[in-house]
């Protein structure tokens, strides 16, 4: 599904990494950067608490960003159209923040306990290494960036 305006939009994992790698191609294009963040909630959740999350997340991205979920445990942000480290930076501070404190669905509150962690694109990044620099330091695994 793929997105006919600057809006926001939550896409199928699946369709994530070709959307980063056509972001990155923009975006190197216009001198700029693509920055990714990775939350990982740790274990699996509900459908429910996903949807809950993955909304919370669209509830802050930019116009022209992408949210999904990559993996049983972990959502992504694609942030294209970055030029400064900084402005990740102050993206990962409100992601965190938006995802602070428990998930209410249908009278059952979920703790929302996850970890996120961020990477920016250079001009010899690709997509696997730049999602794996996230999801790393969202999970504290070290990788290379």
């Amino acid at each position: 599904m793929e997105a006919t305006s600057t809006q926001p939009t939550t896409v199928p994992g699946s369709e994530l990494a070709a959307r980063i790698d056509r972001s990155m191609a923009d975006d190197r294009a216009r001198s700029r950067r693509t920055g990714v963040i990775s939350v990982d909630f740790g274990t699996p959740q509900p459908d429910a608490v996903v949807r809950v999350l993955l909304a919370r997340l669209a509830s802050i991205a930019r116009e022209g960003d992408a949210v999904g979920q990559i993996s049983p445990t972990g959502l992504l942000l694609l942030a294209p159209g970055l030029r400064e480290v900084d402005a990740l930076a102050q993206l990962v501070v409100r992601v965190t923040a938006e995802l602070r404190g428990p998930v209410e669905v249908l009278g059952t509150s979920y703790p929302c306990s996850c970890s996120v962690g961020g990477a920016i694109s250079d001009a010899r990044s690709t997509v696997g290494a730049l999602v794996d620099a996230a999801t790393g330091r969202a999970t504290g695994r070290s990788t290379a960036a």
